[in-house]
């Protein structure tokens, strides 16, 4: 997820994360995954603020992510 930095401070990633948050929950996923770069402490924060938890990164998909987050769904 990113937003356009002429765009960015306008809450368009809370908008983004809260929809997401909607649909898993609307199609019943169990467990929200991320994969992210320690670089981006902004998005880090918002994720832990809807609260992702930091795991282990095992066998990362991208070359660039160094973190690892979990948000199980109610």
């Amino acid at each position: 997820m990113s937003v356009d930095p002429a765009f960015q401070g306008q809450g368009i990633s809370k908008l983004l994360i809260e929809q997401c948050l909607r649909k898993a929950r609307e199609i019943g996923a169990g467990k929200l995954i991320l994969w992210s770069n320690s670089q981006l402490q902004t998005a880090i924060r918002l994720y832990t603020r809807y609260g992702f938890q930091h795991v282990p990164v095992v066998d990362s998909p991208f070359v660039t992510a160094n973190i690892k987050m979990e948000l199980l769904t109610p």
